[in-house]
């Protein structure tokens, strides 16, 4: 099994709300990946000189930086009729309201987990947790 990558628009939305854990690869200001030099784990968010740069973690990482950080959970369920449907369950931020029956199917897991981890970045925004440069 080969772990996925979050995309570049996900990953400039971790950077906003503040994803902080250490990971070998990143986008640059061009919206390629790249990695470090000598493959070492660094906080690609993280400070001035990194303003162009945007941590890229796995999907998985990231799913579960929102349990830790926001205890909110994206969960992914496969469906019977062969998609992948999505929820997130709030697990105890009681800053967010959730609407538990939301959701889209999409064909595979990792476009479902995108999916949601986005919907996830965007719920922190509107419930004015943290101030997303489009509403400014």
């Amino acid at each position: 099994m080969k772990l996925k990558l979050v995309s570049f628009t996900l990953a400039t939305l971790l950077k906003e709300i503040g994803f902080d854990i250490e990971v070998i690869n990143f986008y640059d200001q061009n919206k390629e990946i790249s990695w470090s030099t000598y493959r070492e784990n660094i906080n690609w968010n993280d400070g001035e000189l990194r303003a162009h740069a945007y941590s890229s973690p796995t999907l998985e990482l990231a799913r579960q930086w929102f349990i830790d950080k926001h205890k909110l959970y994206a969960q992914v369920i496969p469906t019977s009729e062969g998609t992948w449907a999505n929820y997130i369950v709030n697990i105890g931020n009681k800053k967010i309201t959730v609407d538990p029956y939301e959701r889209i199917d999409f064909d595979t897991h990792d476009e479902s987990l995108e999916y949601t981890l986005t919907r996830a970045c965007k719920l922190i925004f509107i419930n004015n947790i943290i101030r997303h440069s489009f509403n400014k």
